[in-house]
């Protein structure tokens, strides 16, 4: 009977966690995650010794590898190319911003050196992020996927300090980058409100 009630609330947890993630847009990282409690209450059912031989169970939790792993590539901002490309722009424009910013606030200078340091480091935290992410796809198996899953759901999401520089000097500075691609202002600013 408890294991029946332990299962049930794995199910439960994952299906809250599936959800939220298909309302913020990720239906691949959704996926991984029903399956990974499937897999978990099935464990907590049956024996996790009887799903560690079944080769369905096993089939399963290679899907969710799959997905995980999936959902980095379609969702991680290091593999969006708009926004990769969007840091060198965003940084070449504010290393350039002095001529063109007339009225320069007080701390224009500050928020300048803060800009240019985020904006030439960012696709390098990026990327590391992103290898996190395949590594705990790759290596966590369903079991503690629903547990990251859980941890993931209370923790902030990693906050992109370019995207964050760009808007405040956008705001203060247009004119700083008033020639710069539109598809790359639009990702930008899409990252800092995430």
């Amino acid at each position: 009977m408890i294991r029946l009630i332990i299962s049930a609330l794995i199910v439960v947890v994952g299906l809250v966690l599936g959800i939220l993630a298909a309302i913020n847009g990720k239906p691949v990282v959704s996926l991984a995650l029903l399956m990974a409690a499937l897999y978990c209450a099935a464990g907590t059912l049956i024996g996790f010794y009887a799903v560690f031989d079944s080769p369905i169970w096993s089939i399963v939790a290679f899907v969710v590898m799959l997905a995980g792993i999936a959902g980095v590539f379609v969702y991680h901002q290091a593999f969006n190319l708009d926004l990769q490309a969007a840091y060198a722009e965003a940084l070449t424009d504010m290393i350039s911003a002095d001529p063109l910013c007339e009225d320069k606030p007080a701390d224009f200078y500050r928020m300048k050196e803060f800009g240019v340091f985020a904006c030439a480091t960012q696709a390098n935290r990026d990327q590391l992020s992103s290898l996190r992410d395949i590594a705990k796809a790759r290596y966590f198996g369903p079991e503690l996927t629903v547990l990251d899953g859980v941890y993931e759901s209370k923790s902030k999401q990693e906050r992109n300090y370019c995207a964050e520089a760009f808007a405040q000097l956008q705001e203060r500075c247009p004119n700083a980058f008033q020639f710069m691609n539109q598809k790359h202002r639009s990702a930008l600013m899409a990252a800092a409100t995430d």
